[in-house]
């Protein structure tokens, strides 16, 4: 018996009409009930205390232990979907699990993945991820651009991370996996296809299906996605060649279609078809909706324009509920060809007059099947999963050369150095260089060490004023160890923040890691829970043109990857830590991010980064960004999405206030989107939209570049 969990962003009970609910609501049946092990659903979505209370009673009647994730306090330094997946890691990592199970979607186990990847937690623990349909394939159904770009970028990037990074890789269908490797995501070699599970409804005071074809059932969230437009225009075929339909019933939670609410695009639609009685069932869980479509006898239709594995179309043939579907996604590799049609309304009417001429007890032969699925994941679950690759061969402890350039900060550099001599790890060496001190006081101090801490494993130098990047640069050049790790002056280092650092190297076989970093304004605050903090995402290279969402100066990284990079920027610019860390990812290094906190960061308003100027220092990462691609591609971000942006920008500094302009806040950084130039006063909603969208396609089209 296995102890199993399962991370659920939409759960049967606690969301209706979720098919990702559905999917795990039945593989938790399956592995609890049929397959006895231990399962626990960890349920990330909103719900009431009531709720809460109610499910979980229900659950625990079927041998299935409940829990609600916590309220998330609000951290305007960590976009939602990285609070909550830290959240989701702080939780799991507090007991000892066999498997893991986490979607894709919203990317639940993020910080999990990252925590695997640097030896922190779940290293017996296999982490199965499913692929269910990632934001960036919904917002392609939808069709729809992003209006928040660097919020949704952010998100692709980690959902695609949770899928490359995990120990397994579940799809229920193969279309998906293969649209994410046209996308360019490096699938992880353990990998495959499972079909969802699913039971069969009771039978109990539920009337037999009937065919009744002038009735029809829309079937599926009431989207563009599940093809609430196609339907719609279907219909209008048939009222136009005078064969309306009795009845139609919408059966699905009410979404968006064409920017607006579905049930409102319904209602104007249905206007035109006086012969046709509609109506609209929103609020139906997918038990009930299928007692309602046996009970009514009307033909199902599942027009979706793009789908996974839907479950949908698995009720109704598990249920014997006559149906149509649109051959899209992974629908094929579940349904017989002769009830499908091409997304589209010409042929979906087409479908539908051919359907309604077949006899009543007309049989199909469909692919899914119960037990066929049963049986695979049963194998699956008893297949162990084959070892990960050995990291690169290094001794135990491997030395770390810790660097830190000092400057005019005579009052912190004691506490600094005071961590370094705490730390747990032994084999390492401090080399502390004074750019060219001007201060009196910050030149004693710097003396002070030198007595205090003569000898190794520390070591001291001076050299005239040239600038962080060089003095860093001149104290690798007086190192000894495998790896380097920088320090500012004014930063307190974890005790464990060296041995945790080594360990992720090793672990990892990656080239650089940073790590999350606690804030702090003066010392009274070190050692209470920090009142802020920051989490880096990692390489995402489509975000990290604007926002540093690499990590800070303070991390690890191979002494032979940092000469071959060429070292940092002699350039006085307070961004060489960014810059270094582009080019790193740019030229095919792997870096990875310690889900931990590993020093405090001493916000200083006076820093050089406060006072840098907004537009030279986006320019500057620019510069880097052209040293990796092409110039046209750096260039056209510049000109078609940072242009816009700054603009924005600064119409929000001097507190104008002007229509279509959505802020958003991310970071350190305050993104103004979609504002319309006053002189295009008539036009500023199309405007807005065509600045939203053109920011996320550019950047999707650098990330391309990047890994060609």
């Amino acid at each position: 018996m296995k102890k199993i969990a399962i991370v659920a962003p939409e759960l049967v009970g606690l969301f209706k009409n979720g098919g990702i609910g559905t999917n795990y609501f039945f593989r938790a049946r399956f592995l609890s009930g049929c397959l006895n092990h231990q399962l626990t659903i960890l349920y990330t979505g909103d719900c009431s205390q009531g709720a809460a209370l109610k499910w979980r009673e229900q659950y625990s009647q079927t041998g299935i232990r409940l829990e609600v994730l916590p309220k998330l306090l609000e951290d305007t330094n960590q976009e939602l979907f990285q609070q909550r997946a830290m959240a989701v890691h702080q939780w799991l990592a507090a007991e000892a699990w066999d498997e893991i199970h986490l979607p894709e979607y919203l990317a639940n186990g993020f910080v999990c993945l990252q925590a695997k990847q640097a030896g922190l937690a779940y290293q017996n623990t296999k982490l199965v991820v499913s692929m269910h349909s990632s934001s960036l394939w919904v917002r392609e159904g939808m069709q729809q651009w992003s209006v928040a770009p660097v919020t949704d970028a952010k998100l692709d990037y980690a959902e695609q991370y949770c899928c490359e990074n995990a120990d397994i890789l579940v799809s229920p269908s193969r279309f998906l996996m293969d649209w994410a490797e046209r996308r360019g995501w490096r699938l992880p070699p353990n990998r495959v296809v499972l079909p969802n599970l699913y039971e069969q409804l009771s039978s109990e005071n539920v009337p037999a299906a009937r065919n009744n074809p002038r009735q029809l059932i829309f079937f599926g969230r009431l989207q563009t996605l599940k093809g609430l437009g196609i339907f719609c225009e279907a219909v209008e075929r048939l009222v136009a060649a005078g064969k309306a339909p009795e009845r139609v019933d919408f059966l699905g939670k009410v979404g968006v279609h064409d920017g607006r609410p579905a049930d409102q695009y319904i209602r104007q639609m249905s206007s035109r078809w006086p012969e046709t009685e509609t109506q609209i069932h929103g609020d139906l869980d997918n038990f009930a909706a299928m007692q309602h479509i046996r009970r009514t006898g009307g033909l199902a239709v599942i027009a979706s324009l793009r789908d996974n594995l839907p479950n949908t179309v698995i009720e109704c043939i598990i249920n014997q509920v006559p149906f149509i579907a649109a051959s899209s996604g992974g629908i094929p590799e579940l349904a017989d060809a002769r009830v499908l049609f091409a997304p589209d309304a010409r042929s979906l009417a087409a479908k539908l007059e051919e359907f309604s001429k077949l006899p009543p007890d007309a049989e199909f032969n469909h692919p899914y099947r119960i037990e066929t699925a049963r049986q695979a994941w049963k194998k699956f679950m008893e297949t162990p999963v084959a070892p990960a690759a050995a990291s690169a061969g290094l001794p135990p402890l491997p030395k770390i050369s810790v660097c830190i350039p000092f400057y005019n900060l005579g009052r912190y550099l004691p506490d600094t150095l005071a961590s370094l001599a705490r730390q747990t790890y032994e084999n390492f060496e401090v080399i502390v260089v004074d750019d060219g001190s001007t201060a009196a006081d910050a030149r004693e101090t710097f003396e002070a060490m030198q007595k205090k801490y003569a000898g190794p494993p520390f070591r001291f130098f001076r050299q005239e004023n040239a600038g962080v990047g060089a003095a860093r640069n001149f104290a690798v050049s007086q190192a000894s160890g495998e790896f380097l790790v920088f320090v500012d002056a004014d930063n307190i280092a974890t005790e464990q923040m060296l041995a945790v650092f080594a360990r992720a190297m090793q672990i990892s076989a990656a080239d650089c890691a940073t790590c999350h970093f606690a804030i702090f304004h003066d010392e009274a605050e070190l050692g209470k829970p920090p009142a802020d903090s920051y989490a880096p995402l990692g390489q995402c290279l489509e975000v990290g043109w604007r926002v540093n969402i690499f990590g800070d100066a303070n991390f690890i990284v191979k002494k032979s990857v940092f000469a071959e990079l060429g070292g940092f920027s002699r350039e006085r610019s307070a961004l060489e830590d960014w810059q270094f860390l582009v080019r790193l990812a740019l030229q095919g290094f792997r870096q990875i991010v310690v889900p931990e906190i590993l020093f405090w960061y001493r916000f200083r308003p006076d820093s050089l980064l406060r006072q840098a100027d907004e537009v030279r220092y986006t320019r500057t990462i620019l510069e880097s960004y052209r040293e990796g691609l092409a110039g046209w591609p750096a260039s056209i971000i510049e000109n078609f999405a940072f242009g816009p942006y700054h603009k924005n920008l600064a119409v929000q500094k001097i507190g104008v206030q002007k229509p279509g302009v959505q802020i958003i806040t991310t970071g350190n950084a305050t993104l103004a989107v979609g504002m319309a130039p006053v002189e295009h006063r008539g036009r500023g909603k199309f405007i807005g939209k065509l600045q939203k969208s053109c920011v996320k396609r550019l950047l999707e089209f650098a990330e391309v570049i990047a890994r060609l």
